[in-house]
């Protein structure tokens, strides 16, 4: 199966913005150039963990393709 970038770029923005939420934060306009890591970003260390792995499950659910975009190793340092 062959994934768009902007399958990808639909499910990271709905991953981001569903953390967010669930936070109490309302998400602003999320674009390409958005900062998602860094000092300007949305996310903190803990906020990006979980959309990297919400992305991961979308992934698999909505298009059948199992991606590690970080393992517990990656997490862990």
């Amino acid at each position: 199966m062959s994934l768009e970038r902007n399958n990808v770029f639909t499910i990271i923005v709905a991953s981001v913005r569903d953390y967010l939420r669930e936070m109490g934060t309302e998400a602003p306009d999320i674009v390409a150039e958005t900062e998602l890591i860094g000092g300007k970003s949305l996310l903190d260390s803990a906020g990006l963990v979980s959309v990297i792995m919400e992305v991961e499950l979308r992934l698999q659910e909505e298009h059948g393709v199992e991606v590690t975009l970080a393992n517990e190793k990656a997490f862990s340092q």
